[in-house]
């Protein structure tokens, strides 16, 4: 009996010394990765509050395609030139071609291949033409209305239904009259 009493005040001993070792041992192992969570949800954080700007930037060309001309800033840059001629400016600057580099590299790749389809667009001559045919307005309203749908689904609303018309109605007053047949487009 004596033997079996020395055996369990020894286990005794070892798990009073062993347990906040372990305890030690696992709080750390909870804080390490408590810490790596919390690090990546920062890093997340100023990712997409990088590629929003990025973004803003990238549409910022295609906002003046969307304005009248007399609507236009009265800065001299824009003194005589339509809204059309501004839009492609903008687009073919070296300030728009250093942040498509970085939409490159951070933006996602449903948004950068939306962007490149659009410049294709527009590298192929079609974005500059004052009249446009309807299949090209079209195409034009198609590809934009697709960029900013993935910039939507990029930027947390990942399950959203909308089509990509339905992305330019605030921009288009007749998109719904010309593109929508029986309330769907």
């Amino acid at each position: 009996m004596g033997t079996q009493s020395g055996i369990l005040d020894v286990l005794a001993a070892i798990g009073s010394i062993a347990t906040p070792i372990i305890v030690l041992i696992f709080s750390g192992i909870g804080w390490l990765i408590a810490n790596r969570l919390e690090r990546a949800r920062e890093l997340e954080t100023k990712l997409r509050e990088d590629r929003i700007q990025i973004y803003n930037d990238i549409l910022a060309p295609y906002i003046f395609l969307f304005t009248k001309d007399e609507g236009l800033p009265r800065a001299r840059e824009y003194k005589g030139k339509s809204s059309i001629e501004v839009g492609s400016e903008k687009v073919g600057s070296l300030d728009y071609k250093q942040t498509a580099f970085r939409l490159s590299l951070i933006g996602s790749d449903e948004v950068f291949r939306a962007f490149n389809n659009l410049m294709q667009f527009f590298y192929a001559g079609k974005l500059g033409q004052e009249e446009r045919s309807e299949e090209t307005t079209r195409e034009l309203f198609e590809l934009l209305g697709t960029l900013l749908l993935e910039i939507r689904k990029s930027v947390g609303n990942e399950k959203t239904d909308l089509h990509h018309f339905e992305m330019l109605e605030f921009l288009i007053t007749d998109i719904r009259s010309k593109y929508q047949k029986d309330g769907k487009y």
